[in-house]
């Protein structure tokens, strides 16, 4: 049969037939015209060689085994193979994992997004200033090269949560930061300098940041929310990065900015 015949009975398209006779790993016989004439037997090959790219072997892989005359140095390709599909499988927990992480972030928040809501955050979080020597200490370690396990966040000067009235742009400090469990289950290490932002009982609302202050009258919301219902600010906060979005004033920042409280006896 010709090509055109054997790609329709095998659905693998002549281009990719072409390639794979080219590699070696099909077989049929020329004629005297330079037409190539394939018969059942390439047939069978090829759906054989579909069979295995069908389980992600390559195709440097799958071509050894035509001149491999032993078992065993198949089976050495084929667990090799096996090893390489194991870890994308851990790759594609991770992400998936992480992005169900996000995706609750999201759904906690939506149906108050511009208010000021209580949660309790079950897990310590570790948060890294991410400026300065700060960066360039995280450049050479783990947690950039992981960065799908990590949120931008912000960390807001204790003195200003201590005040009555905040003035119109309060100034932040950048972090990177994740939760213990997470840093513990893919086995990254915590910096000496990461801060450690506890479990507890948390305030929460939506902030916007542009350079490196953010709107003092979303910040007092927050404030204000702790007076009225009877919190005593720890001082401690953390924020996570959910949104960046774009106007004619530049790029504008959106994060969940968290203040760690006590309730007042």
């Amino acid at each position: 049969m010709k090509i055109n015949e054997l790609a329709r009975i095998s659905h693998v398209n002549p281009e990719t037939i072409r390639m794979y006779r080219n590699k070696g790993m099909l077989f049929p016989s020329q004629g005297e015209n330079g037409y190539f004439e394939y018969s059942w037997d390439d047939l069978q090959n090829l759906l054989y060689i579909r069979k295995l790219r069908g389980l992600n072997l390559s195709l440097n892989t799958i071509a050894r085994t035509y001149d491999r005359q032993d078992v065993e140095g198949i089976m050495a390709d084929f667990r090799s193979e096996y090893d390489k599909l194991t870890s994308q499988l851990d790759e594609l927990a991770r992400q998936q994992f992480m992005l169900q992480v996000t995706m609750e972030h999201y759904q906690s928040y939506q149906k108050n997004m511009d208010g000021v809501l209580p949660v309790h955050v079950p897990d310590d979080r570790y948060d890294v200033l991410f400026e300065g020597e700060g960066a360039e200490r995280l450049g050479m370690g783990d947690w950039l090269n992981n960065i799908d396990l990590f949120t931008q966040g912000m960390q807001i000067p204790e003195e200003y949560l201590r005040g009555e009235r905040l003035p119109e742009r309060v100034p932040v400090r950048l972090t990177i930061g994740t939760y213990r469990l997470i840093l513990e289950g893919n086995g990254v290490a915590v910096p000496p300098e990461a801060v450690c932002v506890p479990r507890g009982l948390y305030l929460t609302a939506r902030v916007e940041r542009r350079g490196d202050t953010i709107d003092g009258r979303q910040l007092q919301s927050l404030l204000d929310y702790a007076r009225e219902h009877t919190y005593a600010l720890t001082g401690e906060s953390t924020a996570f990065l959910f949104r960046v979005s774009r106007d004619r004033d530049g790029l504008c920042f959106s994060y969940r900015v968290r203040l760690r409280v006590a309730e007042e006896n």
